[in-house]
C-alpha cells in the first residue's frame, strides 16, 4: 500500500465506522499507516490540536516526510525508534513523539505497545521527551497509569469521529485549507 491508497480511503470515509469498514480487510501493517496518517491528519485539521501544533510529519516505513534535517537533529535515522509522527509545537523549539497503535477491537493499549517510543524518549540520545499515544483501544492498562509525560488519544476520540471530522481532513487533503507552514 502506499500514501495514494491511505489518502483515497480516508477521502472515502464520512465517520470512523466507514473509515474501519474500509480497513477491516487490509494486513496490518497497513492498517496501521491508514490509522497513522488519519491521526496526522487529525492533528493538523482538529480545532483543539491544529494551535497547538505548527507541523506534524509522518515517520514510518511506508512514508516519511519528516525533513532530514529534524530526523538529525533528534536523533531518528532509523525508521524503527517507536515513533509514528513526529509533531513541532507552536511558538516553540520543542518536538513530540506519537506512537499509533491500531489494535484488534476490544484490546487494552499496553505498555508492550509503546516500549520501543518509551525507551527511546526516556534517553539521553533524543530531544523527543514528551509522547502522545494515539489508539483505537477504548482504555489503556494500569501499568501505564504512572507514565505521566504521555498524553493518551484513545478509542473515544476516533470513534467520535464524525461527517465534521472527516469534513475538514478532506478539505486539507483537498487543499482548500492551507497546510501550516513550519516555523
Amino acid at each position: 500500500m502506499n500514501k495514494i491508497d491511505a489518502k483515497k480511503i480516508i477521502l472515502h470515509s464520512n465517520n470512523w465506522s466507514s473509515f474501519e469498514s474500509k480497513i477491516l480487510n487490509l494486513n496490518e501493517n497497513q492498517r496501521g499507516y491508514c490509522f497513522e496518517l488519519l491521526v496526522k491528519l487529525y492533528l493538523l485539521t482538529e480545532p483543539i490540536y491544529k494551535h497547538e501544533f505548527s507541523n506534524v510529519w509522518i515517520n514510518s516505513s511506508f512514508e516519511s516526510d519528516l525533513p532530514l534535517e529534524i530526523k538529525k537533529e533528534l536523533n531518528l535515522l532509523d525508521p524503527d525508534e517507536g515513533v509514528d509522527l513526529v509533531c513541532k509545537k507552536a511558538n516553540s523549539d520543542e518536538y513530540v513523539c506519537v506512537q499509533c497503535k491500531y489494535i484488534g477491537t476490544g484490546n487494552n493499549l499496553t505498555r508492550n505497545h509503546l516500549t520501543s517510543s518509551i525507551s527511546f524518549c526516556s534517553g539521553t540520545e533524543t530531544k523527543l521527551k514528551e509522547i502522545y499515544a494515539c489508539s483505537n483501544a477504548l482504555e489503556k492498562s494500569r501499568r501505564l497509569k504512572k507514565y505521566t509525560s504521555i498524553t493518551y488519544m484513545l478509542g473515544n476520540i476516533w470513534t467520535s469521529l464524525n461527517k465534521e471530522s472527516f469534513g475538514l481532513i478532506h478539505n486539507f487533503l483537498n487543499g482548500k485549507t492551507k497546510p501550516k507552514e513550519l516555523k
